[in-house]
């Protein structure tokens, strides 16, 4: 598994770019997460392009993930402080949420 040095002050944990990333994502959550339940949020494009994958993976891995969060229609969904606030209100409890998306890639 190899990750992209980071700043310490910054909230991300491990950034991975290489080919098959996906294939690495039980490693990551195990690692930092203590294998807890992911929680796969993604609209409909990226959940067809990695998010059904991922959700596969997860589960392929034993992590149970959750029922994935997926954003209805194929627009483009900007960053946005309410939709946070929607999925905090919505996460299960104890999950990891895992989003899949646009310049979002994968991030926990």
């Amino acid at each position: 598994m190899n990750g992209i040095p980071l700043p310490d002050d910054i909230q991300t944990r491990f950034f991975a770019l290489e080919h098959g990333a996906l294939k690495v994502i039980p490693q990551i959550l195990r690692e930092f997460f203590g294998g807890r339940r992911p929680w796969i949020v993604a609209d409909e494009n990226t959940f067809a392009a990695a998010g059904a994958e991922t959700y596969e993976i997860c589960q392929a891995a034993g992590l149970n993930p959750h029922e994935p969060f997926l954003f209805k229609g194929k627009d483009h969904l900007p960053p946005d402080y309410e939709l946070s606030v929607m999925l905090e209100r919505n996460m299960p409890d104890s999950a990891v949420p895992t989003a899949v998306g646009s310049g979002v890639g994968f991030s926990v």
